[in-house]
């Protein structure tokens, strides 16, 4: 009994702060401090074993030492061997959805009851997407889980000039039922779907039907960098027998012709590039420009009759002079949501089991909604040496990247030497059509 009391009175030391009794939990506890949901997410994602413990410490609210933790991802794991894959996701996305009433998640079906699209939003995307609804930018990555599931996701710019995830989706193969089930959990979850203005794409003829059919009044624009790469892996085509010369030709008149600022820049580069394609056939034939121009003869080149058919009937999509009445808001490429899954890419590769890959981008997203929140509340004023009063007060009003986007336009307009008139063609001016909706929207 004396020694029972001395122990129990002597209970509240620092040398028995970490009692057996006193640290104990598990996955069971209801408290919910104890975040099991998010180690599990951690442990799923792949998290460092000192971020786990870190964050366990500071939302346990118990003494907790490094064998804790261990033992509970110990438990996490062995729960995850124990369940087929199936399983797993399907036990994931249950608690994902239970976690905020706003998250949302589907699992979608063929008729062999096999998953054929799995789309996931937190909370935080149909808010963001409702404050940057005008420019869309849709893609797919592949290699980030062992089921050869694609990566297709939905991202808009916000007014500091990065790219936020409006959704991701996991589908088996990019068929156009697939991707109609994605676009239609995008468009039931985001009632501002209606105002989205453009939407940036490679050149997937399937994401451009089903997106030009499910976005009627928005216009698909081509990511100028998988234009020029197209290209680049078209030259060698055997169908086209170019020498390395014709090659390096080509690609600096589809540049020309891809930067294009009117009509006359782009037929010119273009007519140049079919002339060589003609006299690489036809070495000793006529230099009497006006007979290589026939459109008869032009004909006898494979290039010319595969870039007429696949890529002068779309050139609103690709050429600049032609986009410029556009508010693409200066995305000409999808390099957003590359830099985006750059950050996932290293956590993620072809032996990433399904649900470890749904963990992995769900604790990122988290991680991103953070950084905004944190980004949008500081508290601070930004100086710009170049900015005089006005274009200050713009700074403050919006945003660096706002600013940056309407200080250009604001020099030219007020130098001495220029020239003021009344535009009738709203082409000419880039900044009123492509960048207006920026500041309209800026937090």
């Amino acid at each position: 009994m004396v020694k029972a009391a001395t122990r129990q009175g002597c209970s509240t030391r620092p040398e028995y702060s970490t009692a057996c009794l006193r640290r104990k939990f598990t996955l069971q506890d209801s408290k919910p401090v104890i975040h099991i949901r998010m180690v599990r997410r951690f442990v799923g994602a792949g998290t460092a074993f000192r971020q786990i413990y870190r964050y366990v410490a500071e939302h346990s609210g118990k003494p907790v030492i490094f064998k804790d933790v261990r033992n509970m991802i110990q438990d996490i794991q062995n729960e995850v061997k124990q369940e087929c894959v199936e399983e797993r996701v399907r036990s994931l996305l249950d608690e994902f959805r239970a976690e905020e009433s706003g998250n949302v998640a589907r699992i979608c079906k063929n008729s062999d009851s096999v998953a054929t699209c799995i789309v996931f939003q937190t909370t935080g995307m149909p808010k963001m997407f409702s404050l940057f609804p005008e420019v869309l930018l849709v893609d797919s990555t592949h290699k980030t889980n062992d089921l050869r599931y694609k990566l297709f996701s939905f991202m808009i710019t916000d007014a500091y000039g990065k790219g936020q995830f409006a959704q991701h989706a996991l589908v088996d193969q990019e068929t156009d039922a697939n991707m109609e089930l994605a676009v239609e959990a995008f468009q039931e979850n985001n009632k501002d779907w209606a105002q989205v203005a453009v939407i940036m794409v490679d050149k997937d003829l399937t994401e451009i039907g089903v997106l030009e059919k499910k976005f009627p009044n928005a216009r698909v624009l081509l990511c100028r960098f998988h234009v020029l790469k197209w290209f680049r892996q078209i030259r060698t085509d055997d169908r086209f027998a170019l020498s390395r010369v014709l090659q390096n030709e080509m690609l600096l008149r589809i540049k020309q012709m891809v930067y294009s600022k009117s009509a006359s820049d782009y037929e010119a580069a273009r007519d140049e590039l079919f002339d060589m394609l003609e006299e690489s056939l036809k070495p000793n034939a006529t230099k009497d420009r006006s007979k290589l121009n026939d459109s008869s003869d032009k004909k006898s080149h494979p290039f010319i009759g595969y870039f007429n058919e696949n890529w002068e009937s779309c050139r609103r999509r690709w050429v600049e002079y032609l986009r410029t009445d556009t508010p693409h808001l200066g995305n000409n490429t999808n390099n957003r949501i590359e830099s985006g899954w750059s950050k996932m890419k290293p956590e993620l590769n072809a032996d990433t089991p399904l649900d470890q890959c749904i963990e992995t981008v769900l604790t990122l997203q988290m991680f991103k909604e953070k950084e905004f929140e944190r980004h949008t509340n500081v508290v601070g004023e930004v100086i710009h040496a170049e900015y005089d009063a006005e274009m200050a007060a713009v700074l403050t009003a919006s945003s660096p990247y706002v600013a940056g986007l309407i200080f250009p336009e604001y020099a030219y307009a007020t130098k001495v030497s220029t020239l003021f008139y009344t535009r009738k063609n709203v082409r000419e001016c880039f900044a009123s059509a492509t960048m207006v909706l920026v500041a309209l929207n800026t937090p």
